[in-house]
C-alpha cells in the first residue's frame, strides 16, 4: 500500500486509525468474501457494537420469516445454525416482528416491547442468548433482505442501541451482499475474469444482487443512470455471461451456509 501523499489522504488514514467508526466503514467497503467478513465483525464492529453472538443471513422475506440462501453464525449455538441448515426458513417472534416494522428490534425478556411466546424465551435462556438487538435491510421490490442479530450485549438495552444498527446495518448488509456474491459460478472461457472487476463494478453488482435497477443505483451511488448501465455491462463482458441474472447465481463455500 503506497504511503497517503497529501494532506487529505493523511488526514483520512489518521481518522480510520484511531476512529473505531471510521475504521469499521473503511474496513467494511473493502469486504469481498466470507472470511473478510467475519474479520470485520469480530474485529472492526465489536469496539462501536460489542456482543458475544452474531448471526447473518441473506435472501428473500416471505410471509413465514426469511428464507436464507446464505447465513454467517459467529459464537452462535449450533443448533440454531444447524436448525437454519435444514429448514431454510429463519423465523421467529423478534424476525417477525421486525418485518412488521421495519425497525431495530431490541428484546430482554424482562422488559419486552412485545410479547415472546414463552417457549422462545426459554429457548433463549437455555442457549444463554440474552440482551438480543436485531436489525436487517429489506428490499420491498425484489422481496430481497438480510437480517443481523447480536446477543449477550453489555449493560441494559437502549436507545442508543437501535440507532447504531441503524447506521451499522446498511454497511453490513453492503459488506455481506459483497461476501457472499464471490460465491459466482465463474465460466472456464479465457475471457471470464471476476478478479478483474473494480471496486465500484463490485459495489453495483452487489446492488443487483438485491434486486435494485440501474436507476436506484445511480440514486445511492450518487452517479447518472448512464455510467451505472455501463458498468453492468462491463461486468457481464468481465464475468462472460449473457445477462444480468446469470453472474447473481450461487454455489457453495465452506464458509457460508447455503440454500442447497
Amino acid at each position: 500500500m503506497n504511503a497517503p501523499t497529501n494532506f487529505v489522504e493523511r488526514t483520512a488514514l489518521d481518522r480510520a486509525t484511531h476512529d473505531p467508526y471510521a475504521q469499521f466503514v473503511t474496513n467494511a467497503i473493502r469486504v469481498t468474501n466470507p472470511n473478510e467478513f467475519v474479520a470485520l465483525v469480530k474485529h472492526d464492529l465489536q469496539p462501536i457494537f460489542p456482543n458475544g453472538m452474531f448471526l447473518a443471513g441473506i435472501g428473500y422475506a416471505t410471509h413465514e420469516g426469511i428464507e436464507v440462501e446464505h447465513a454467517v453464525g459467529i459464537r452462535y449455538p449450533p443448533e440454531y445454525i444447524n436448525k437454519l441448515k435444514r429448514q431454510r426458513i429463519w423465523a421467529g417472534p423478534i424476525l417477525g416482528h421486525w418485518l412488521k416494522t421495519n425497525r431495530p428490534q431490541l428484546f430482554d425478556p424482562h422488559s419486552s416491547a412485545f410479547p415472546v411466546p414463552a417457549a422462545w424465551v426459554n429457548a433463549f435462556r437455555r442457549h444463554d442468548l440474552r440482551n438480543i438487538a436485531a436489525h436487517g435491510v429489506k428490499d420491498l421490490k425484489s422481496h430481497g433482505a438480510s437480517y443481523f442479530t447480536f446477543s449477550q450485549i453489555p449493560g441494559p438495552l437502549t436507545e442508543n442501541h437501535a440507532e447504531l444498527l441503524d447506521m451499522l446495518v446498511p454497511m453490513l448488509h453492503q459488506a455481506l451482499v459483497r461476501a457472499t456474491q464471490h460465491n459466482l459460478p465463474v465460466t472456464s472461457s479465457p475471457k471470464s475474469n471476476r478478479s478483474s472487476l473494480t471496486e465500484r463494478e463490485v459495489e453495483v453488482m452487489g446492488w443487483l444482487a438485491v434486486g435494485k435497477t440501474a436507476g436506484e443505483i445511480a440514486s445511492i451511488l450518487g452517479s447518472s443512470q448512464h455510467t451505472v448501465k455501463n458498468q453492468v455491462r462491463a461486468i457481464l463482458q468481465k464475468l462472460d455471461v449473457e445477462n444480468r441474472v446469470q453472474p447473481l447465481g450461487r454455489n457453495s463455500d465452506p464458509a457460508v451456509t447455503h440454500r442447497q
